[in-house]
């Protein structure tokens, strides 16, 4: 991971064109010279007096065990240190590894946002996507389905398995690692569906091996995915490469995107639109055309498969129940109900 890590950012043209000076409203700060390595703290930085500095996300599944959470009663106390003994597993890794390249600062949702605000929540939540994005690294718990199972950070097997499927057009080497995506419980959310697009690097936690990717390769530790083909599935499906696509290519492009979204899981159904709002920004910056809940402008006489539910709506007038026959619901792709 340090050599695919450092000549990314030596030899990764694309890469070093995402730079930006965005830096998050708050982060953890992880450096053990400032409390020692059994703290980190939570940092503000609103004035922006940190921007242009390095920082590492977390991404990962929540799960159902709870976990310590910034609220509104304990953000102060979390200012002044918290200590790692008291978080789960894998927010332990994730400091641990941010700290080994001596970096100072990781966003985590949870401990980053206010857990008990909803004003903070729709704050904070629509600057997630630029959070990923400009983030320096993501560390994925790709393999983990909550924060507790660790980052598997040591004792990786020597022994790595490959198995091949025959596909219509050519045979492919498929990594039980991570290739076939669905099987890691991280890459069936639909929140980290959109981080991972959006991430300039991304070091995924399997459960055999480490995965590295950027906007430039996709590599692994046995070397088995090297120059495979998720490379090209990468190249294509970043923020830098669609500005320059022609407009066939993004609608095909964003219409199998929503397919594959519209497969993953969702804990809270509300969160549709958000959890894919930061690729939908970027797109509408390439194309040029209006955002209309997971539709185009431009394409809406094409693209609306919209459909009158003839279910009967019971009302009550007057006292008495009866049938509303021209009343009905829409449903678009995201299952969204519309009612006329």
């Amino acid at each position: 991971a340090k050599i695919w890590l450092q000549t990314c950012i030596e030899s990764h043209t694309t890469c070093k064109a995402s730079f930006s000076s965005f830096f998050p409203a708050r982060v953890l700060g992880v450096s053990p010279e400032t409390l020692g390595a059994s703290y980190v703290w939570l940092l503000i930085s609103d004035d922006g007096e940190r921007r242009g500095e390095k920082y590492v996300c977390l991404s990962r599944c929540w799960g159902r065990k709870p976990f310590l959470q910034t609220k509104s009663t304990n953000i102060e106390a979390h200012k002044n240190g918290i200590s790692m003994a008291g978080l789960p597993p894998n927010f332990q890794d994730a400091a641990d590894i941010t700290r080994r390249p001596r970096l100072r600062y990781i966003w985590i949702d949870s401990l980053c946002i206010m857990q008990d605000d909803i004003s903070d929540w729709r704050k904070e939540s629509a600057r997630i996507s630029s959070i990923y994005e400009h983030a320096f690294l993501v560390l994925s718990a790709t393999k983990s389905k909550d924060a507790y199972e660790g980052m598997c950070i040591s004792g990786f097997p020597t022994a790595h398995k490959t198995r091949t499927i025959k596909t219509a057009t050519s045979t492919v080497a498929q990594d039980d690692g991570f290739s076939n995506d669905w099987a890691l419980p991280a890459t069936g959310r639909a929140w980290i569906f959109q981080e991972r697009l959006l991430s300039t690097r991304v070091l995924h936690f399997g459960p055999e091996e480490l995965t590295c990717e950027c906007l430039e390769s996709f590599d692994c530790q046995c070397g088995t995915l090297r120059n495979g083909p998720e490379t090209a599935i990468k190249r294509r499906q970043n923020v830098m490469a669609w500005q320059s696509m022609p407009p066939e290519q993004l609608n095909e492009l964003w219409y199998d995107l929503v397919y594959r979204y519209h497969q993953l899981n969702l804990t809270n159904q509300g969160d549709i639109f958000p959890a894919i709002s930061g690729l939908a920004k970027h797109f509408q910056r390439a194309r040029g055309s209006g955002y209309v809940a997971g539709l185009w402008r431009g394409d809406l006489p094409h693209t609306l498969l919209w459909y009158r539910n003839r279910l009967p709506i019971h009302t009550y007038c007057g006292g008495r129940e009866s049938e509303k026959a021209g009343a009905g619901r829409f449903r678009d792709w995201n299952g969204g109900h519309v009612t006329p």
